[in-house]
Parts: C-alpha cells; sequence; structure tokens
C-alpha cells in the first residue's frame, strides 16, 4: 500500500485541495489494483510564519504540540491504516492474508503511526 499527498493549489497562497490516498499495488509486479482509501480536504488561510516574531511561532508551536493527534492534520496517516486494516478484515480469507507495506515519506514518522502499524496483523514496522 503506498500512501500519498497530492496538492492542488489554486495559486492563491496553497489554499488549494490536499488529497491523502492509499494506493494498493500488487507486489509481485508492481500492478495498481485499486484506491483503498482517501481524504480530500482544504487548509483555512492563516497568516504567513513570515509575519509572525520568534515569539509568537513558539507559542504556536507548543500549542500544537498540546493538541491531541485526532485534532491534527497528521491524524490522516493513522486514519489510513485503521481503514485499510477494516477493509481488510472485512474481505479477508481465512486461509490467507496479504502482507500489508505501508510507504510513508518524512511525514509520516510519527510514535503514534508506528504504535499503530506493529499492532497490525501482516504489517509491522520495518525501516528502509
Amino acid at each position: 500500500m503506498n500512501e500519498s499527498r497530492t496538492k492542488f493549489d489554486n495559486g492563491n497562497g496553497g489554499n488549494g485541495l490536499i488529497l491523502h490516498s492509499a494506493l494498493a499495488v500488487n507486489a509481485d509486479n508492481g500492478q495498481p489494483m485499486g484506491l483503498l482509501w482517501s481524504k480530500l480536504w482544504h487548509r483555512e488561510h492563516k497568516q504567513s510564519n513570515a509575519r509572525k516574531t520568534k515569539k509568537q511561532k513558539k507559542k504556536q508551536q507548543a500549542e500544537a504540540r498540546k493538541r491531541p493527534i485526532e485534532e491534527k492534520e497528521s491524524y490522516k496517516w493513522l486514519e489510513a491504516l485503521k481503514e485499510v486494516e477494516k477493509l481488510l478484515e472485512a474481505a479477508k480469507s481465512e486461509s490467507k492474508r496479504p502482507k500489508i507495506i505501508h510507504v510513508f515519506d518524512r511525514e509520516g514518522d510519527i510514535a503514534e503511526v508506528f504504535e499503530e502499524a506493529s499492532k497490525t496483523p501482516n504489517t509491522g514496522v520495518q525501516w528502509i
């Protein structure tokens, strides 16, 4: 499974649409098999960080760290893991369950993601 983020920018400061998707790929031949999950959203327009003072930036970062993961944009990585797991659980045959390989970029480097992946059957966490 390959997770990816695609940004559709409207040219007005990056407030276009963002698509995060989970694509099933055949491990034997690399052929795409289909889209397993996707999330489409847009970001609210915010004041540019370039206009903020160092103190304002530090305060914003401290507030962001206190928010629960479910309220953060990065929660999409956990949503994808959980939703794909539900799909596979519902579709699995008793005799064979596919091995799932989640591919993340640095944006998916989150402790909660690795914790969830380590609990998921036929996945596990490996570094490449």
